[in-house]
């Protein structure tokens, strides 16, 4: 059953109401699932979910994806997790000289367990002088 509350009248809580990325989306049977949606840092950081996690605990597993195709040489791309202004995660993958990524993606991290109304940002990144195309799924279990 869903919880009321949160985004505003008819939302539950952990509801969408301002977008893909925002928050966690109760998809019912004790499942919350969320997408960030495309996020193209260029040389920098973007956040790619910023949320208050619902009234009880859950446990989350990510899965990042980014195309390499558009890392060159010696970049990098990172995604950075946290919990209540704490950081919780840290990962970073680096393009070699010869243009050799170590390991694959999409790259699946967790999983993390998440206490009820805690603040959530999950950051990604990337060296690279150019936008890379990178995105966060978000699968929640109560």
């Amino acid at each position: 059953m869903p919880l009321v509350g949160g985004g505003g009248a008819g939302n539950t809580a952990g509801s969408n109401p301002s977008g893909t990325g925002a928050t966690l989306v109760y998809a019912g049977n004790g499942i919350w699932a969320g997408w960030s949606g495309l996020v193209d840092p260029n040389n920098t950081s973007a956040t790619a979910f910023s949320f208050k996690s619902p009234p009880i605990p859950i446990t989350i597993n990510l899965t990042w994806t980014c195309n390499l195709a558009e890392l060159t040489a010696n970049r990098a791309v990172s995604i950075q997790v946290e919990l209540n202004g704490e950081i919780i995660m840290f990962h970073k993958g680096q393009q070699t000289a010869n243009g050799d990524f170590p390991g694959s993606f999409p790259h699946n991290i967790g999983p993390f367990v998440i206490p009820a109304e805690s603040e959530i940002v999950i950051t990604l990144a990337t060296t690279e002088d150019a936008a890379v195309d990178q995105f966060v799924t978000i699968e929640g279990r109560e």
